[in-house]
């Protein structure tokens, strides 16, 4: 509010508020965020303005505010370019970090938005997902690829649905980061990366 009172826009409003939510790693947005598989944090953002211009990033990793990053992304998309070409309005990995540090955004190091509970949770999952796939190697000795599953295909063929033997499912956290086609302007920002849930069976 203290924004919009002093005059600034529905835009710069949000970026603020985003700002601050990124900041807490409760939100799993920007620090304390859940962290990919290589034990890094990915983030997307989104940001739209009344006029349904986007600008967006998708996976980017060393930028403590990525929906900054988004709102730069936005800004410089409505700058013409040389040769007519056109400006993107989403970046994503490397090459989204690469353009924050050509407009001179602070680039951290990779450890920078890592917190320790979020640490501490890719560790126990990393020895789950170990001890989840040792399980199913060890279930797969003297079978064919895909032997395991065929045993328990067959042991289930009077049941209704396909049971399968235990699995470690990664969880990808989904979330949407695309432009809305209303005058209003909203964002989305999150880590992408979630735990590893282990699950009983596998039903479909």
């Amino acid at each position: 509010m203290n924004v919009l009172s002093e005059g600034g826009g529905a835009v710069d409003a949000v970026e603020v508020a985003i700002r601050v939510l990124e900041d807490k790693e409760i939100t799993n947005a920007g620090y304390g965020s859940n962290l990919s598989l290589d034990g890094t944090v990915e983030c997307d953002a989104t940001i739209v303005d009344h006029f349904g211009r986007s600008g967006a990033v998708g996976a980017v990793g060393q930028i403590q505010h990525p929906i900054h990053l988004a709102r730069l992304i936005l800004d410089y998309s409505a700058k013409p370019l040389s040769l007519r070409r056109v400006p993107p309005n989403l970046l994503a990995g490397p090459g989204a970090t690469d353009f924050a540090e050509s407009l001179h955004m602070p680039v951290i190091p990779p450890d920078g938005l890592v917190s320790h509970a979020a640490r501490e949770r890719w560790l126990k999952w990393a020895r789950d997902l170990k001890a989840a796939e040792s399980r199913i190697s060890q279930s797969n000795e003297g079978s064919e690829a895909g032997g395991a599953f065929q045993e328990y295909a067959e042991d289930s063929e009077e049941n209704e649905t396909l049971q399968y033997p235990p699995l470690a499912v990664q969880q990808s956290q989904l979330s949407f980061s695309g432009p809305y086609p209303s005058g209003i302007s909203r964002t989305s920002t999150a880590g992408t990366a979630s735990p590893l849930s282990m699950s009983d069976r596998l039903v479909v």
